[in-house]
């Protein structure tokens, strides 16, 4: 169920604020902009990041209620964009809108996750504490026969392992490319890879 309560409408209300100052002619410079991403022009999703992050940043922070999600939310929203700017449609909706419903999504994603990852943690601290993040442990941590079991023994081994990093013992990003040695972006499009993968098997196992 998506979050309800205080910190909702005060995002609600930013939202209508945001939307309320890109109105009328001002929408058209960012839907512009948008269709010379559709033509994968990296300026223009530079120049609509400029122009719009500070209203999907305060929306994000909002949600998150801190400024370290709100970043990675943030981050996420316009990697989306710039992957999904050839299905934005006018027609539904302003650029900024299409912005803040993607933030949106990809908080109450971060939020559900986290909450799985706590209720996670506090049961192996009962049963004697953490295990190490392997490509195995991930697996060990599913029902024999389950559906997500046999879509994660489907991905590699790096993919496993970025998964469990990620989402068994809830390190940001940062951390995954330290603990790793990699590059930010690299373990960026490694998550989002392997999410994409693991919907993709799960959705051929249905």
């Amino acid at each position: 169920m998506t979050p309800r309560g205080p910190a909702w409408a005060a995002a609600v209300a930013a939202e209508a604020v945001a939307l309320d100052d890109l109105s009328g002619d001002a929408l058209d410079p960012l839907e512009r902009l948008v269709a010379r991403m559709v033509q994968r022009e990296e300026d223009a999703l530079a120049d609509l990041y400029e122009r719009t992050v500070d209203r999907v940043f305060a929306l994000a922070r909002t949600l998150t209620g801190n400024a370290a999600d709100a970043e990675e939310v943030a981050c996420d929203v316009y990697s989306r964009a710039w992957d999904r700017a050839a299905g934005y449609e006018p027609t539904r909706g302003s650029v900024m809108a299409w912005l803040c419903v993607m933030c949106r999504s990809r908080a109450v994603d971060l939020i559900r996750s986290r909450r799985v990852r706590q209720r996670t943690d506090e049961q192996h601290e009962v049963e004697g504490g953490e295990q190490a993040a392997t490509p195995d442990d991930v697996l060990s941590r599913f029902q024999s026969g389950s559906a997500v079991r046999r879509a994660l023994a489907e991905l590699s081994d790096d993919r496993r392992q970025i998964v469990a990093l990620a989402f068994l013992r809830g390190l940001s990003h940062g951390e995954i490319a330290d603990t790793l040695s990699l590059p930010l972006g690299t373990v960026k499009s490694r998550i989002r890879r392997a999410i994409q993968e693991l919907r993709t098997l799960l959705e051929s196992f249905a």
